[in-house]
């Protein structure tokens, strides 16, 4: 591969044009993955994130394309634009080659960052240690009475206190975007146990499926809350489909909403993912496409095709590059309203990744590590404060063993993009890096 020095004025257009191509159906998608997977991996290799400025830059010229000309021939003249400077090999890509990217060409270094001590600290709040002093807040705050079984609504209390509470069906100030099967149902009933927060148990699918029904509508299928807690609603496909989610929600919703994406490995997610759709279907149904995903008898010939290589283009697989849709997201919210948890360490330390979630949120300290326990025959953690709780038998199932090679082909494919991650959320994940 060619490593590159590439221009920020000239090297414009390349993904949000070639998007704008593939949205009109005239793209060269192999060109497209092609320079798509050499900017991420040189971004990646140099350590360097986009800037407004440079965003603004791509604006500019995809503004000043003819798009209604054959779209490989755009992209190639992108590319040669991009990469016609001054190409080297990986080899000499070196950090005198990132300073020099961060001086001329709109982008700016990734500096290291450390964790939040204050994570660490367990909450002094005593409704997080006391289960009664537990049960008297939440029947404050809450338009449900308080059950063992804290993560469920029943019916709402007496409509005497339903008033005084001013119990009220809210839109969201939050919204748990993703991804599809890295946690967010745990996440979903665990945050349910806090006084001050009322998910909505159902996927709502108002912004990929559902937008065609009215405000009204999607507002009837949220939780009654009160004006103490912060509703909350959960659909895990937002975060990659559809295109246009951010800007459906923006428009819908206050523009303060904020947004929080679970990202976990993305082969043992594309590996649970498969596992569950594979249960859905007869197997007489397996090996016809379900568009965007594609089925097969194995896992393995779910992911290679006949030529032995990727099925970059099948959304089990797809869904797992997650920074280009954390691109996407960052387009349309300032960070200080996206949160992105580590799956993997939500896996081994639940709390630490909560104590995340309420200072984004600005929730009082509530979550400590005595409230868990570790299952011993599932391996992840359920509740055991104020009550024992575990999610249900679907959760959790083993998964079969893969052929060492296709996890070897994932993961090196996965890597450079999961490295762009790291170094456009300015974070270590846990999972990049095994291979």
């Amino acid at each position: 591969m060619t490593g590159t020095y590439f221009n920020g004025t000239k090297a414009v257009g390349l993904l949000e044009g070639l998007q704008r191509c593939l949205l009109v159906h005239w793209c060269n998608t192999k060109l497209q993955r092609e320079v798509t997977f050499v900017l991420l991996v040189t971004t990646a290799l140099s350590g360097l994130v986009f800037t407004s400025n440079w965003a603004a830059s791509i604006s500019a010229h995809i503004s000043s394309l003819d798009t209604k000309r054959d779209c490989g021939n755009q992209a190639q003249t992108v590319k040669m634009a991009m990469f016609g400077i001054n190409s080297q090999t990986d080899s000499q890509f070196d950090s005198k080659n990132s300073s020099q990217l961060t001086s001329n060409f709109g982008l700016s270094a990734i500096p290291d960052t450390t964790e939040d001590p204050a994570l660490n600290e367990e909450p002094t709040w005593e409704a997080s240690y006391n289960a009664t002093v537990y049960y008297e807040e939440k029947r404050k705050t809450s338009c449900y009475p308080p059950m063992k079984q804290v993560h469920c609504f029943t019916e709402p209390v007496d409509e005497k206190e339903f008033k005084e509470k001013d119990c009220q069906k809210r839109l969201p100030q939050v919204i748990i975007a993703g991804v599809r099967k890295c946690g967010t149902g745990t996440l979903v009933r665990f945050l349910n146990m806090h006084p001050n927060v009322a998910v909505t148990t159902r996927e709502i699918h108002y912004f990929d499926n559902r937008y065609d029904q009215s405000m009204e509508w999607y507002l009837n299928k949220m939780q009654y809350s009160t004006p103490l807690q912060v509703p909350t609603e959960k659909t895990p496909t937002y975060f990659f489909r559809p295109y246009d989610a951010p800007q459906k929600i923006l428009k819908a919703l206050s523009k303060d909403v904020k947004i929080i994406v679970i990202l976990c490995d993305p082969i043992r997610r594309a590996v649970s993912e498969y596992l569950q759709f594979f249960r859905v279907y007869n197997k007489t149904d397996i090996n016809i496409p379900y568009f965007p995903k594609y089925l097969a008898q194995t896992f393995e010939e779910s992911v290679i095709d006949e030529f032995n290589e990727i099925r970059v283009y099948n959304e089990i697989v797809e869904a797992g590059i997650y920074v280009k849709y954390v691109l996407r997201w960052m387009e349309y919210f300032p960070s200080k309203q996206l949160l992105y948890i580590d799956g993997e360490k939500f896996k081994v330390d639940p709390a630490a990744e909560l104590r995340r979630v309420e200072k984004f949120v600005s929730l009082k300290p509530f979550f400590r590590r005595e409230h868990f326990f570790l299952d011993p025959t599932k391996g992840f953690y359920c509740l055991k404060y104020p009550g024992k709780s575990c999610m249900n038998k679907s959760k959790g199932r083993a998964h079969p063993d893969i052929d060492q090679q296709v996890l070897k082909a994932l993961c090196m494919y996965y890597t450079p993009y999961d490295k762009a991650l790291e170094s456009t959320l300015k974070r270590k994940f846990l999972w990049v890096g095994n291979c």
